[in-house]
C-alpha cells in the first residue's frame, strides 16, 4: 500500500512538473530568459494565443542591444514588438536584482488536418551585447624578496581586484618562474583564461564563438600576446594563452603594486524553448 501511494504521489509530480506551457529558468548569468509560456497548454486551430518572455539582467554589466524573437512558428500568424534595447545590471553594492522586461507576442493558431493535433516547441531568443572584465594586482614587495623568488622558482604574490559576473568569465593568472629581463626588470609569464559560463553561444561580426579581448598592463610591457585582438573559444567555451609581463623595479624603494586588466566585448545569445499543443476545431 506504502509503495502504490509512493508511486502516485511520484506520477502526479511528474505531471505537475510537464503541464502546461511553462518554462523557469535562472541558470546562467548576464541577460537571462527567467520565463516563457504560453496562456494556454492546449489551443484550437485558429484561435488566439499569446506567448510572454520574461528577461532578466542577472549580471553586473548594462546589456546593450537587446534583441527578443519567438521562433519555431513558422506557419503561424504572429505579431508584437519587443522593445528591450538595454537592460540595466544588478547592484554590486546593495545586492539589489537586475532589470526586468516582458514581451508579448499575440497569435493565431495554424489550420491543422481535420480530426488530428500538432504539437509545437516554440523558442526564445535573447541576442544582446555585453561586457566581461577581470583586474589583478602584482605586488613587488622588495629586492632582496624578488631575489628569493627568482632563486626559489616561486612566483610573485597577486591578488585579485575585481572580476565582473555575466555570461563570459575571465581568469588571470600569474605565473612561474619569475626572470631578469635586461637592467633594473623582471619578466614573469601571466594566464588569462577566457570561459563561457553562460546557458548560450558567443559571437560577433566575425562569426559564432568569437569575441575582441583587450589587455591593458599599465607601466608593464607586454610580449607573446597582442594588446587587443579577436580570439575564439575552443569548442564554444573556453580560450586560454599565456603572456610575458615585463616590469621595471629599477626605482624601487619599497612595496610596489601593478596592476593587469582584461576586458572582453561580445554578442552573447541565449534561447529557451517551450511546448503547446493545436487540436483541430470544427
Amino acid at each position: 500500500m506504502r509503495s502504490r501511494i509512493i508511486k502516485t504521489m511520484l506520477v502526479l509530480f511528474i505531471l505537475i512538473s510537464v503541464s502546461g506551457c511553462v518554462s523557469e529558468n535562472r541558470s546562467g548569468s548576464g541577460v537571462v530568459i527567467e520565463d516563457f509560456r504560453s496562456d494556454v497548454s492546449k489551443v484550437f486551430s485558429g484561435e488566439p494565443v499569446s506567448f510572454y518572455i520574461k528577461l532578466r539582467n542577472t549580471g553586473d554589466v548594462k546589456a546593450e542591444d537587446v534583441v527578443v524573437k519567438l521562433l519555431g512558428l513558422e506557419n503561424w500568424q504572429c505579431n508584437g514588438v519587443c522593445a528591450v534595447d538595454m537592460l540595466f545590471p544588478r547592484s554590486v553594492k546593495t545586492g539589489g536584482e537586475g532589470e526586468v522586461k516582458t514581451c508579448k507576442f499575440s497569435c493565431e493558431a495554424p489550420r491543422v488536418s481535420e480530426g488530428l493535433s500538432v504539437d509545437y516547441w516554440p523558442i526564445a531568443r535573447a541576442e544582446y551585447r555585453y561586457t566581461s572584465h577581470a583586474a589583478k594586482t602584482v605586488t613587488f614587495v622588495s629586492k632582496d624578496e624578488i631575489k628569493r623568488i627568482i632563486d626559489s622558482g616561486g612566483t610573485l604574490p597577486s591578488e585579485t581586484l575585481s572580476a565582473s559576473r555575466g555570461p563570459v568569465k575571465i581568469e588571470i593568472n600569474i605565473k612561474g618562474p619569475v626572470r631578469y629581463w635586461g637592467d633594473n626588470e623582471i619578466a614573469f609569464p601571466v594566464e588569462i583564461i577566457v570561459k563561457n559560463v553562460g546557458n548560450g553561444m558567443v559571437k560577433n561580426e566575425n562569426g559564432w564563438n568569437k569575441l575582441f579581448l583587450k589587455i591593458d598592463s599599465g607601466d608593464m610591457a607586454l610580449s607573446k600576446c597582442g594588446y587587443e585582438r579577436e580570439i575564439e573559444l575552443w569548442n564554444g567555451k573556453e580560450y586560454r594563452t599565456v603572456c610575458r609581463l615585463v616590469a621595471n623595479i629599477g626605482e624601487m624603494m619599497g612595496l610596489l603594486q601593478k596592476t593587469i586588466k582584461v576586458y572582453a566585448d561580445y554578442t552573447y545569445v541565449t534561447e529557451k524553448s517551450g511546448h503547446i499543443t493545436v487540436v483541430w476545431k470544427r
